[in-house]
């Protein structure tokens, strides 16, 4: 019986050149599995690249400290002590608290390379940055959603910036400077015109005053407040020295003409010389004397000024009441006051009417023949009578604007003339036209500054003191602060050790 092994079994092969083989005499080729190189993880999608931009961003800001202590000051000295005594020492890649160490074990997917996606991830960076910060700060919901706001412009402004210039740390900077500005920018304006109009809102109008004034008078008169004939006597004869002193009376006895309304007030008093006055008589009068007043210049205004005050003193004494309608019908007064100063502008042509207008009040105030203002409201109207920066500047470009026929022909005539010399006929209209059009915007910003400016001095008088609007104030903090975060966060996450330069100097033997 023969072996297994003996049966000859052949085993075709690829190149059969010597006849069969027995199978165990084959050398079949066993080839080797490839190595299987590691899949690389996923990027994601939007929502991916957002979230790892976020956690980038917020290890960055708070690992700053450490990175920038481990990149600009330990790894140079390394690299000195090496250069000078041939050691190999080097920075640790990842410092305790810093960066990269915050960063181990998170979920944070690799960057993609889809724009929109980096676009998405480099927001988040700056926004991851700022969170923490605006929510430490922040007081309200809104002051957190201006600096998140700025943060994310100044993503995307750092995006933009890097997709124009890659691997250029201060474009990107720049970049994300002059996005999270601009956003801040808009965000702050927004804030200020939401908190004028709160105050607005809140601030009575000159109706408003006179009304509360008026209940003031009647709940005194309601409680059986008046002044004895020998009161109002007494009132009448006092009105008549001041009215002697400053020769409203001449030294014949006769009222001059010369001082109509404090005349007609002075008269209204003798009137009620030797009766008894109530509360809602005192308001007239009070308010005669405060038309009197206002409605007049010069020596006339004075002598009504004088008028009231007296007035004032007599009726303050008698009831409490009184005082503080006084108080606020000197509101009423000086809101009507800036009021009767608006429409006046309105009326007359010209640019500076109303500015005029206040520059005259300011004048009048600082020669002491404008009283009872008080320092905010002095700064207010200063503040609409010269400008602001922003202001004045607009009116030098607004000067460019047409207006008759020699300012025309300046502003359209001398750009399209520079124009065409350097580029042809096509060039000169467009920068005639391009002069002209700022010249208009400039002249309706300044003009609408100076109208906000009055509209504040306004406010500040019928409110009687400052209004401060905190609201806006915190969120302009909030951009500045959100800002700075992104900026140091970027910086942080942009920074590479620095290389410092040692020449070994001569060992003495």
């Amino acid at each position: 019986m023969a072996n297994w092994w003996e049966n000859d079994p052949v085993v075709d092969d690829a190149a059969p050149a010597s006849g069969g083989r027995k199978w165990w005499e084959a050398d079949p080729v066993v080839q080797e599995a490839a190595p299987q190189q590691a899949e690389r993880p996923e990027a994601g999608g939007y929502g991916s690249q957002i979230f790892s931009g976020m956690l980038e961003g917020a290890t960055g800001l708070l690992g700053a400290p450490v990175d920038m202590m481990n990149n600009f000051v330990v790894s140079p000295a390394m690299q000195g002590v090496n250069a000078v005594f041939g050691t190999d020492f080097q920075p640790s890649q990842e410092p305790l608290g810093g960066s990269a160490g915050l960063r181990r074990g998170l979920a944070i997917a690799p960057e993609s390379d889809q724009t929109g996606h980096q676009f998405a991830r480099r927001v988040g960076q700056s926004v991851g940055g700022a969170v923490l910060p605006a929510a430490a700060g922040a007081g309200s919901l809104g002051q957190f959603a201006a600096g998140i706001g700025t943060a994310a412009a100044g993503g995307l402004g750092g995006a933009a910036a890097q997709q124009m210039f890659p691997d250029n740390i201060g474009a990107e900077i720049a970049g994300e400077m002059l996005g999270g500005l601009g956003a801040g920018a808009a965000i702050s304006g927004f804030a200020n015109r939401s908190a004028r109009l709160s105050a607005e809102r809140a601030v009575p109008t000159v109706e408003d005053l006179r009304t509360q004034a008026s209940q003031l008078y009647d709940a005194a008169e309601a409680r059986g407040v008046v002044a004895s004939p020998d009161d109002t006597t007494a009132l009448a004869t006092r009105i008549r020295q001041i009215a002697r002193t400053n020769e409203l009376i001449t030294p014949t006895g006769r009222v001059s003409g010369a001082y109509p309304r404090a005349s007609e007030a002075m008269n209204l008093l003798d009137d009620y010389a030797g009766y008894s006055m109530n509360p809602t008589q005192m308001q007239v009068i009070r308010d005669t004397l405060a038309d009197a007043r206002n409605a007049t210049e010069g020596k006339e205004r004075r002598i009504a000024s004088m008028m009231l005050d007296a007035f004032d003193e007599f009726t303050t004494p008698l009831a409490p009441e009184l005082q503080q309608a006084r108080a606020i019908s000197q509101r009423a007064i000086k809101g009507r006051q800036l009021e009767t100063l608006r429409e006046v502008a309105d009326t007359r042509k010209g640019d500076h009417a109303l500015s005029a207008a206040y520059a005259d009040l300011h004048r009048r105030i600082i020669r002491g023949e404008d009283g009872g203002w008080s320092p905010e409201q002095q700064a207010a109207i200063k503040r609409a009578a010269t400008g602001t920066t922003a202001s004045r500047l607009a009116e030098r470009f607004g000067k460019f604007a047409p207006r008759g026929v020699v300012s025309t022909g300046l502003s359209a005539g001398v750009p399209y003339m520079i124009g065409n010399s350097f580029g042809g006929p096509g060039l000169g209209a467009t920068l005639s036209a391009a002069t002209m059009g700022t010249g208009l915007a400039a002249r309706e910003a300044a003009n609408h500054i100076s109208k906000r400016s009055a509209s504040i001095a306004e406010l500040l008088a019928r409110n009687g003191s400052q209004i401060v609007p905190q609201t806006s104030e915190a969120i302009r903090q909030r951009v500045v602060e959100a800002l700075l975060a992104a900026q140091a966060a970027q910086m942080n996450e942009r920074s590479a050790p620095l290389e410092l330069t040692v020449t070994p100097g001569r060992r003495r033997q």
